[in-house]
């Protein structure tokens, strides 16, 4: 078993994130909409939908983001 640096030991034991619609945050995305925008639509921190984009791998650098 390898050691991880954040979360836990197992697998997936790590802190979860927010539960967002993922197609509406995607179109939103789509229409010009910043992360930043977005996630103070839905209530959740930036950082959580930089993590939220990553993870789906659709995190690309705009200039408005």
């Amino acid at each position: 078993m390898t050691v991880k640096k954040h979360g836990g030991a197992r697998t997936n034991s790590g802190r979860k994130l927010p539960a967002i619609d993922e197609r509406r945050a995607f179109s939103l995305y789509a229409q010009g909409m910043s992360k930043k925008d977005i996630a103070a639509r839905f209530g959740v921190l930036y950082k959580s939908m930089l993590t939220f984009f990553k993870k789906a791998g659709k995190l690309q650098r705009r200039k408005n983001d």
